[in-house]
Formats: structure tokens, sequence, C-alpha cells
């Protein structure tokens, strides 16, 4: 179903997509993986997910979607911006916004002894047909610096955190910038930071770096939750845990 509306100076159009979550879609709670969300969107929207940066990408998650559900995606287009409402039934799940940049540059990379930081080499898998990495495989990159802080600096591996204690951090918001992604078999940099810690959140900042430039950086606030009955509820973060996280708090700019 399409609407198209046309105003003096620009068309904006408005659209609803639909796709099925499937079990490829989902991590070990059961709700959708947030670099999975990307991957949605580029099969609904590829000539907005497929362009090439720079551009600035905002998601905001509302509602856990779980396996077997029917994601709605209603988009609205406007000149350099598109916005995506994403609905299960009467519920808003998500909203992202994807805005097209003519030019973008982000902040010099700090040393690495100001944050947790590990080198990677981009595979071939995780590059497209033009040999840049995916945009949904940079999140899954983000997501695994983030595995590894909390497996090496904060000692609380996630088997332990999702299989031992039944709980998960899920990501309710999402704010990134890139100017560029690397091609496959180049080595980059990820790097992590602590930005501010609640008593149920942690606000984290990860960037992409390679020789020296940043080409993407990411800012994201995790909850701590519970899983209970299906449903995912917030819980305090425990005085040690919390007690590891200030340690690791930087001075930094978000994106």
């Amino acid at each position: 179903m399409m609407l198209v509306e046309t105003t003096a100076d620009q068309s904006v159009e408005n659209e609803v997509r639909r796709q099925t979550i499937r079990f490829s879609h989902v991590d070990s709670a059961g709700i959708v993986f947030y670099p999975r969300y990307l991957e949605l969107l580029a099969d609904s929207f590829p000539e907005w997910i497929r362009s090439r940066p720079p551009f600035k990408l905002n998601l905001e998650f509302k509602k856990p979607i779980r396996l077997g559900e029917i994601l709605e995606f209603h988009s609205r287009t406007n000149a350099n911006l598109l916005t995506v409402h994403g609905k299960s039934g009467l519920h808003t799940s998500f909203i992202a916004r994807l805005e097209l940049l003519q030019s973008l540059e982000l902040n010099p990379s700090l040393s690495i002894d100001e944050g947790f930081c590990r080198d990677m080499l981009i595979p071939d898998w995780m590059t497209g047909p033009n040999s840049h990495l995916h945009l949904s495989r940079y999140f899954e990159l983000v997501s695994c610096i983030i595995e590894k802080w909390f497996a090496e600096v904060l000692e609380y591996p996630f088997h332990e955190l999702h299989l031992r204690d039944g709980k998960s951090v899920p990501t309710v918001k999402l704010e990134a910038a890139l100017v560029g992604l690397p091609r496959a078999g180049e080595v980059i940099s990820m790097q992590l930071r602590v930005l501010c810690v609640g008593t149920k959140s942690v606000r984290l900042q990860t960037r992409l770096v390679q020789a020296g430039r940043v080409l993407a950086q990411t800012c994201q606030v995790l909850v701590f939750a519970t899983n209970s009955d299906g449903e995912l509820h917030s819980t305090a973060i425990s005085a040690e845990l919390m007690d590891r996280m200030t340690s690791q708090i930087c001075e930094v700019d978000p994106p």
C-alpha cells in the first residue's frame, strides 16, 4: 500500500510494508537482535539502507518483537530523510530515522588507553558485492566489542548473564553516524567507552577506526533486564558491577 503526497517544493511518500519475524532474526531471549533490524530495513528499503555513507541513523526501541510476529513498516520519506515506524499489532515496536548527508566529519580517534579497544580483520562474508562492510554487520561488530568488554573488563561474560542468571541487556536507543565502511581484508579497530551509568542502564560509545580515522560512531543505551513469563522487566545493576562500570567512564563527545 502506497500513498504519495506532493507539496510545493518536495514529494513525501508514505508506504506500508510487512515482514514475518523468522528464527534467524531472534536472539537467545527470543526477541529480534538489534543488528537484524538493519537487515529487515534493508530488505524493505534497499534504496535507503544500502546507500553509501555519509549518513546518520537513529533507532528507538519501544517494545520487543518476537519470533513469528508480523512486523509492519510504516514509512515516510521527505527529501533525504527516511522515517519508519515498526508496528506489531496496534503497538509501535521501534522508530528508525535515516538521514542521508552531503558531508560529515567525525572527531579524531582518542588514544586506545582511554577506552577498551580490539583490532579486527573484516572477512569476506561480512561484505557486499562492492566489498564494503554491510551496515548490519557493522552493528554486529559493535555487539561483538560490547560482549568482549563484558567478558574481559566487567568479568561478566554473556553466557553467565543470559544462561546462568536469566538476564539480558537489550538496546533501547541507538544513535549512529557513518562516514564510510571498510572493505574485506582490511584491519580496523573497534573502540568502546562508557559515557554514563544509571541504576538500571549504561550508555556506551563505540567507534570503528581505520588508520586513525573514525569511520563510524555509535552511542547506545543498554538496559539490564530479566526475562519472566516471556516478558522483559528492567532490573537494578548490582553494586559490584556498578563499581566496575563507573570506573570505566570516559569524557568523550557523542556523535
